[in-house]
């Protein structure tokens, strides 16, 4: 694909000021530029291929866009922001404006740069083709490009976007606690071992919930996506279907503290160790895998619980709706 030169730059920023949109091929173009040829080229100022208009043309262009997403518009002019705000401070300073402006106006749909989904969910996609094997088993992919989850992909079976596949499935968010990055819970919960945790880390909830939410997920045989946003605000989100949303909110409202307790009750661990991984202390030769194993059946009472009382409570509902009826 041939580069924009600074003329075009100019007349598609004008194109945006005044219809509100470009095309997707428009948008293609002007991403071209974020490429390793582009920034050995264009935008390396001891190359005599160096174009001091074409970076002005795009930090007028990038000022647009900002414009553009502060008063809440979208459209196929997201598709031209690259996500590595390195890029911008190297190359074209002023254009930095556009990440803070995503940063603070963006949706995760913007901002988000990573999915892995499972062998399951593999298998139904239809873009198959853009999913890479990851070491951990699970497929993934990665991309600096803003609104990667609305990007329209070709594929045999026709245009898809990520979103329109995944809005058959209910997100639910998991919080992230400081030191535990979305690419750390993209380790634990895809990665069926657990010998990593053996090392001397400082175990607590931050580094034990990930691979126990990842246990209960393969017992409970809950297949998912996951989605993350590891740049910017390291928000990380697995997505399930439907019929399984109640349980898994359930299971990540108990305490990790109840987690504990159990463990301790069921003589997994003693009270020593519990106080140790209340306290975030660190802890050697832990039984990790026993304490996830009892951690499961644990979950898994209280799930079936929750969905007897949750079934009980509509029965009751129905039949008082029916009397009050019959009166």
């Amino acid at each position: 694909m041939k580069y924009p030169d600074a003329k075009t730059i100019q007349q598609l920023k004008q194109k945006l000021k005044e219809q509100g949109d470009i095309t997707l091929k428009e948008a293609d173009r002007i991403y071209s530029l974020f490429s390793e040829n582009a920034a050995k080229t264009v935008f390396n100022f001891g190359s005599p291929e160096y174009d001091y208009k074409l970076i002005q043309a795009l930090e007028d262009w990038f000022h647009v866009v900002a414009e553009k997403i502060k008063a809440g518009q979208r459209g196929n002019f997201i598709f031209t922001i690259h996500l590595d705000d390195n890029f911008y401070c190297k190359n074209m300073y002023q254009a930095v404006e556009v990440i803070d402006t995503l940063k603070e106006y963006g949706s995760f749909e913007d901002l988000c740069n990573v999915i892995m989904v499972d062998e399951k969910f593999y298998s139904a996609l239809p873009f198959k083709n853009l999913l890479k094997k990851d070491s951990l088993g699970a497929y993934k992919l990665q991309s600096l490009r803003a609104g990667m989850l609305n990007y329209p992909f070709k594929t045999r079976a026709g245009t898809y976007t990520i979103s329109q596949v995944m809005k058959k499935f209910v997100p639910i968010t998991i919080p992230t606690r400081p030191g535990v990055l979305a690419v750390d819970w993209f380790k634990m919960l895809f990665n069926s071992e657990t010998d990593g945790l053996r090392s001397p880390w400082t175990l607590g909830e931050s580094e034990i919930k990930p691979c126990i939410i990842s246990a209960f997920l393969k017992y409970e045989d809950i297949p998912c996506i996951a989605a993350a946003d590891i740049r910017f605000t390291n928000q990380f989100s697995v997505f399930v279907s439907k019929d399984k949303v109640f349980i898994m909110k359930k299971v990540l409202e108990v305490p990790f503290e109840k987690l504990v307790e159990n463990a301790l009750c069921s003589g997994v661990i003693d009270k020593k160790e519990a106080r140790k991984l209340l306290n975030n202390n660190p802890l050697l030769k832990f039984p990790i895998q026993n304490f996830i194993d009892a951690s499961v059946k644990y979950l898994d009472k209280i799930a079936q619980m929750r969905m007897e009382w949750e079934t009980t409570r509509e029965m009751v509902e129905k039949e008082n709706k029916w009397l009050e009826e019959t009166r």
